[in-house]
């Protein structure tokens, strides 16, 4: 999203969903401070809701159980969602409809299945670095699994919502309302109080 359309947004009231690359060591947790007072005095649709797709959730979770195990520390399955409360930050379910949106997004973009599995097989290749695969040595009976990536961009997208990714990956090709980390950062920081203390921090 160009500035001046991400800051009359947020101005407006909006929906801003987290991809999982926004999450780890609580770096949402600053967006929901800054939210929760920007939304004093607002009301319905005027609000800026922020939301943990579904499956963001799930990821969030996974990492933080192996990142407690490998500190002997015992991970309690009610924090995650304990803590989003606290800063009014929602996770949002994975609908009958979004599973619609999915399919609708990988027929759309992919014409049959072969053009799907040749996909799935230069994404994997492109993520050590590899050409892209040859799919003439792969048998045909040989597939490989869609990464969470595409079910978060169809939940995303058919709710509207704009979506805080650093990910330059095909999933989010062609989408819209999307929005790096700094760029969100930068935009709510603008519209804060000058009395407002816990400005959101940019990454280096």
């Amino acid at each position: 999203m160009e500035v001046p359309e991400l800051d009359a947004a947020l101005q407006q009231g909006c929906t801003v969903a987290f991809d999982t690359n926004a999450i780890p060591g609580a770096n949402i947790l600053p967006f929901g401070r800054a939210a929760k007072r920007l939304n004093e005095g607002r009301s319905g649709e005027r609000r800026i809701r922020l939301v943990v797709p579904a499956l963001v959730d799930a990821e969030h979770r996974a990492h933080l159980i192996w990142q407690y195990a490998s500190t002997g520390r015992k991970f309690d399955p009610e924090q995650p969602a304990r803590t989003l409360r606290q800063y009014e930050i929602e996770i949002a379910p994975f609908l009958a409809s979004d599973a619609a949106a999915y399919a609708a997004l990988i027929t759309g973009r992919f014409t049959d299945r072969e053009a799907w599995r040749r996909e799935k097989f230069a994404v994997c290749a492109r993520a050590v670095n590899l050409p892209d695969a040859d799919l003439s040595r792969v048998g045909k009976n040989h597939n490989i699994s869609a990464t969470a990536d595409w079910f978060i961009r169809s939940h995303v997208e058919s709710n509207g919502w704009i979506v805080l990714t650093d990910d330059r990956g095909a999933e989010w090709q062609g989408y819209a309302r999307k929005c790096s980390y700094n760029a969100l950062a930068a935009a709510l920081n603008r519209i804060l109080p000058a009395d407002f203390e816990s400005r959101i921090p940019v990454r280096t």
